[in-house]
């Protein structure tokens, strides 16, 4: 019978990805659209609960693939664009819809320029 040394190597274990405080501020940005869906009717509500879903559905995204960042990025873009193009400029839901999707937007660059590697020296 054959035995395994104690000083054999060990186990590979998971990483954990280092999320920081940019995680948990992303975290924060999402609950506004839901008080805006909570809150609204017709089509603001909608939005803003598309807005909501999109937002978490991508957000462990940008925690565990490279591209998550990118496609939280692309989306949190386009739904800034529908929103500024659809819901009423006095409307409070446009206000926070607006501001979450900008907020969320420029976080996305940030998690983008923190994932890519640095270029390796020639």
């Amino acid at each position: 019978m054959q035995t395994v040394a104690a000083t054999s190597s060990p186990l590979p274990t998971l990483q954990t990805p280092q999320a920081g405080p940019r995680f948990v501020i992303m975290c924060l940005v999402t609950l506004p659209p839901l008080i805006a869906a909570l809150a609204g009717s017709g089509l603001p509500r909608l939005f803003s609960a598309a807005i909501f879903g999109a937002f978490v559905a991508l957000l462990p995204a940008t925690l565990y693939l490279k591209r998550g960042a990118y496609y939280l990025a692309v989306a949190s873009a386009i739904l800034l664009f529908a929103s500024l193009m659809t819901l009423p400029l006095e409307s409070t839901t446009f206000s926070v819809d607006r501001w979450s999707t900008l907020v969320m937007f420029l976080l996305a660059l940030t998690a983008i320029g923190k994932a890519v590697p640095a270029p390796a020296p020639r």
